[in-house]
């Protein structure tokens, strides 16, 4: 085989491992397929160096994983596979699967019981990896599907209201920390109208109905500060 395809026995033996754990997730047998998966992970510790040619193919081989986690209910691990995977993708400057994978952390960060001990620590890390994510865009402005960035900044906004707030829920860190989640949120929910573009004709159905269902954040933020001037007119817009 190696004489005819080119493939050393360990690559051989890694392409076939990574068929039968797409197969198994793509037929629901996702137990088998989170175990083939976390086999091809331990050749990626962390810590390893892992070479430029092969950055994307385990990127997308963490991103994989991650959502075999997810499916499985397990969102700590998945937030952890998701992460390494977005850390290869901004360190090959790849917008698009960074966006896919930082969304997926903020989605797992919502899945994670509010009493776990974990879920502050995670948090800071996923605000660290949006900033991240938000200048990767920025950089390949006008490159990056506008769909997809405003999806992103949409996702982003909704976790940031939705992630529970720690500490004692009537004291003062708390109250600054919920007023910063309510700003980073209005900031992506702006991110994600500038992106679409909607005062620029035609707009496609898709672009209409993202840019309406931001507006609707947008006035559920308004409403719940009390701005009930802005709450309507993000309704009427």
């Amino acid at each position: 085989t190696q004489a005819m395809y080119g493939f050393s026995e360990e690559q051989e033996q890694r392409l076939a491992e990574a068929f039968i754990g797409r197969i198994q997730t793509d037929l629901g047998a996702l137990a088998p397929a989170e175990a083939a998966l976390e086999k091809e992970l331990e050749r990626y510790p962390p810590g390893v160096e892992i070479r430029d040619e092969d950055v994307y193919g385990v990127s997308l081989l963490f991103h994989r994983a991650g959502l075999v986690a997810y499916a499985r209910r397990k969102p700590i691990p998945a937030f952890d596979r998701f992460k390494r995977s977005a850390e290869l993708t901004i360190r090959i400057g790849n917008p698009v699967s960074t966006v896919l994978s930082v969304a997926n952390m903020a989605r797992c960060i919502l899945a994670i019981p509010g009493g776990e001990s974990e879920l502050e620590q995670r948090r800071v890390l996923l605000n660290e990896f949006d900033r991240k994510t938000t200048r990767l865009l920025s950089r390949f402005s006008g490159i990056v599907d506008d769909l997809t960035v405003a999806d992103y900044h949409n996702t982003m906004g909704v976790a940031a209201l939705s992630t529970p707030v720690p500490g004692d829920a009537g004291g003062v860190e708390a109250a600054v920390r919920r007023m910063m989640a309510v700003e980073n949120a209005v900031t992506h929910f702006y991110l994600g109208l500038e992106s679409l573009k909607l005062d620029k004709s035609p707009v496609d159905r898709e672009s209409q109905s993202l840019g309406g269902a931001i507006r609707m954040n947008l006035a559920d933020v308004a409403g719940s500060t009390g701005d009930f001037q802005a709450m309507r007119n993000h309704l009427e817009s």
